[in-house]
């Protein structure tokens, strides 16, 4: 109805007319209530639960039309700029990636992936992604979850490392992926 209002026009006045009969309120309406939320693109009413009404016991609440002034939020200005910095930050990278030579680079990511360390009684993962014979539950090492076969994600995990067992990926200080539960897994007999 606030929709309407805030159009003003005939054909809004009589389509409000349709619902609302009483000539005095589409009028207060369209006189009062439209021009304070012309700012406005939405969320026109506030409803605030109370508690039950005695007697019954239903469920009460109180609506309400939002009359403040729409306040422009700063989060939005901060996150536009926070957006920008980043878009400069990442021109500044792929500016220094492409001003350093190729052999640096095939360097760097070599040491890199040097420097993650196996957890105690794992393996890692073979290139094309399937598990080393005899392994079959998958280590995340950014998230420091394990994942069990046939459990939920397990097809959808990427394995970073590979262990014999459950007991061993706890061992090595991986937690179950969704809690125990969801690691366990039923037989179909």
């Amino acid at each position: 109805m606030v929709t309407f209002a805030k159009r003003g026009d005939l054909s809004a006045r009589r389509r409000v007319m349709t619902v609302v009969r009483d000539k005095g309120v589409v009028h207060r309406l369209f006189v009062e209530i439209a021009p304070d939320m012309a700012e406005r693109n939405g969320g026109y009413t506030r409803i605030t639960k109370i508690g039950a009404r005695k007697g019954d016991n239903a469920p009460m609440a109180v609506i309400e039309l939002v009359r403040e002034p729409v306040a422009k939020k700063a989060t939005v200005k901060e996150a536009e700029a926070a957006t920008k910095r980043s878009a400069k930050d990442r021109k500044a990278a792929e500016a220094e990636v492409e001003a350093a030579p190729v052999e640096d680079t095939t360097e760097d990511t070599t040491e890199e992936t040097a420097a993650v360390e196996l957890p105690e009684g794992a393996v890692a993962a073979t290139e094309d992604g399937s598990a080393p014979e005899g392994y079959t539950v998958k280590g995340n090492a950014d998230s420091g979850k394990y994942h069990v076969e046939g459990s939920q994600w397990y097809d959808q995990t990427v394995a970073e490392f590979w262990f014999e067992s459950a007991e061993a990926a706890e061992a090595a200080g991986f937690e179950p992926a969704g809690g125990a539960e969801k690691q366990q897994v039923e037989d179909e007999a």
